[in-house]
Parts: structure tokens; sequence; C-alpha cells
């Protein structure tokens, strides 16, 4: 398996980007040959993302994998 696997989050400092860094740590050993491409965007606590998502998504051009909090949240991006 090769190829990018793009991430989008907000998690970029403290705790969170070192939860992140685990997790990328993880994926890369199951699956060495995927380079992953951390798309993270700071501040405002996820609004500043939340709009650069937004635009990626309406303009087609989605990441791989992005941030959301569950529940409502999830429902303002399902395209049905």
């Amino acid at each position: 398996m090769g190829g990018k696997l793009e991430i989008f989050s907000w998690w970029t400092a403290g705790g969170e980007a070192e939860g992140l860094s685990g997790m990328f740590s993880v994926y890369k050993k199951l699956y060495p040959g995927v380079e992953i491409v951390n798309a993270t965007v700071a501040g405002g606590a996820g609004t500043n993302a939340k709009a650069v998502l937004a635009t990626r998504l309406t303009g087609g051009d989605p990441p791989d994998s992005f941030q959301v909090h569950a529940g409502l949240e999830v429902q303002k991006y399902d395209p049905a």
C-alpha cells in the first residue's frame, strides 16, 4: 500500500499535537508506504479549521480524513 493520506485537524499544540503524532506513528508502523500529510490549521479552537474545511469541501477538494465533533456537527457535512 502506498500513496498519501491527508489528515485535516486543528490539533496543533500541547497534548493534542502529541496525540495526533502518536496516531501517525501507529499508522506508519502498519502502513510504512503511505505518506501522512498533516494538514492542521491553528487558531480559534477549531473555528479557523472549520472555515478552511468548509471551503475545501464546497470547492471539491476534500481531505482524506478530517476532524469533527460527533453528533449534529457531522450532519452538516453529509452530502445527502
